[in-house]
């Protein structure tokens, strides 16, 4: 990662990419955490919690097609170490999938 571009090039770079995807997976975490709050499911806090978790990531390094997308550039344009996108990636993935997983057996157990 190229860490000689200052923090405001950055967060200029990928712009669109960094504000977009983020906002969709808040629109999908944050009722999640409301339903949890509602119910107490914990299926649905570790969904919501995943896809939250997804949205920071998702802002400090933007998600670009990379057929399109130059891969250098868009290492330039992410924030931080790149070892620690790849952790949060993990374990938002396998936040998500636990808490789906969840919600399938549960509804699978009521039929």
């Amino acid at each position: 990662m190229n860490q000689s571009l200052p923090l405001a090039s950055k967060l200029q770079l990928r712009l669109m990419s960094r504000l977009a995807w983020p906002a969709l997976f808040l629109l999908t975490g944050v009722p999640a955490l409301f339903r949890f709050a509602a119910t107490g499911a914990v299926s649905e806090l570790l969904t919501g919690a995943g896809f939250v978790l997804f949205s920071i990531s998702a802002f400090f390094a933007p998600l670009t097609p990379e057929w399109r997308m130059s891969a250098r550039l868009t290492q330039e344009a992410a924030i931080g170490p790149r070892k620690l996108h790849r952790v949060v990636e993990i374990v938002c993935l396998l936040s998500v999938a636990v808490g789906l997983g969840m919600r399938v057996f549960n509804v699978l157990q009521t039929m």
